[in-house]
């Protein structure tokens, strides 16, 4: 899939992907809302992190995800961390952890066969944020 460039176009293709299912949770909602609860930064900015909401209509929209391991950074989600991430990917994305015994292991989830591919081929998610030139 090839992502349409705004925020507003990915909304209403992630709508006409699931069709008049009348059990959707934001059918009659308007798509400037939803670009505010789907994305992480709103409006604002230029990346295409979903929100957990986001990255629920995504899923319900059965679209094609692939998931890596995300390294942990160790003074956290700075805001030049994710300016970075945001400019590197450059397609939605999902950052979230699964929790294992005591432990929260990030991923991430990107929605792109191209970008995902990319990152297979650098190895990890760490190496093709710092090596790609956005």
């Amino acid at each position: 899939m090839t992502y349409p460039r705004s925020k507003s176009e990915i909304v209403k293709v992630i709508l006409a992907e699931v069709g008049d299912d009348p059990a959707t949770p934001w059918k009659d909602t308007a798509i400037d809302k939803l670009v505010f609860r789907w994305f992480a930064t709103g409006r604002q900015g230029a990346g295409l992190r979903l929100t957990t909401e986001g990255e629920a209509a995504f899923e319900y929209a059965r679209i094609a995800f692939y998931t890596f391991p995300f390294p942990s950074i160790p003074l956290g989600w700075t805001s030049s961390t994710m300016k970075n991430i945001n400019k590197k990917i450059q397609c939605p994305f999902y950052l979230g952890y699964i929790v294992e015994r005591t432990k929260k292991i990030p991923y991430i989830k990107v929605y792109d066969h191209k970008i995902a591919m990319m990152i297979t081929l650098y190895g990890t998610v760490g190496e093709y944020i710092e090596t790609i030139n956005a």
